[in-house]
């Protein structure tokens, strides 16, 4: 047993070394299979943009892991907002889920997403409602182009400029769906190529 708790000490400090050697660049993807501590960095990376004063966002893609994301959060609010990538969607668009929850993959993946960026674009004071960081986790779930245009809404300087941590498995992204863009595509025509750090332990 002390062997492992000298293993499961030498684990975190490592997962925490990749947070402080990428804590100077404003742009970083972390990528890394299943067991590689995303999900923790991830928390760790948004309560450090609070305790720098930023107003952060913390998303995911998943139901399940939102919900719990937001009970290890919750310490943290207001100034860090939890949410699924959905959720927050749904809010800025001022639609209540419980109207659209049994919706097709169109509204979700189509409509949602153009109907809040509509709700930004028509108020002139939106710039007001930007997070100046942006944290996501399974982020591989959120490579898509209308998902990428509602972010780039809602962050202080958009993707090319702004403050983010994205947080997901790429080499193992669903190769079934081609609305997903390729981590690669993403890196060389959304955001001018930032550092990728691989996580492997």
């Amino acid at each position: 047993f002390k062997r492992l708790e000298e293993e499961l000490k030498t684990y975190t400090a490592e997962q925490i070394r990749a947070i402080d050697y990428m804590e100077p660049n404003p742009r970083v993807v972390f990528n890394g299979p299943a067991g590689t501590g995303k999900t923790l960095l991830a928390i760790e990376a948004a309560r450090r943009a609070d305790s720098n004063g930023r107003k952060t966002l913390l998303i995911c893609f998943n139901n399940l892991l939102g919900r719990w994301l937001k009970e290890q959060t919750s310490g943290f609010a207001p100034k860090i907002k939890t949410a699924t990538i959905h959720s927050i969607m749904l809010e800025t668009a001022g639609i209540k889920y419980e109207d659209y929850v049994l919706s097709d993959d169109h509204f979700w993946y189509a409509n949602l997403p153009l109907n809040a960026m509509d709700v930004l674009l028509e108020n002139p004071g939106y710039r007001d409602c930007q997070y100046e960081e942006i944290v996501v986790d399974e982020a591989q779930d959120i490579l898509r182009k209308n998902y990428l245009d509602f972010m780039d809404l809602i962050l202080e300087g958009g993707l090319a400029a702004g403050r983010w941590r994205f947080f997901g498995d790429f080499d193992r992204q669903n190769i079934f769906n081609p609305e997903h863009m390729t981590l690669e595509t993403f890196l060389k025509s959304r955001v001018n190529l930032p550092p990728v750090f691989a996580l492997r332990e």
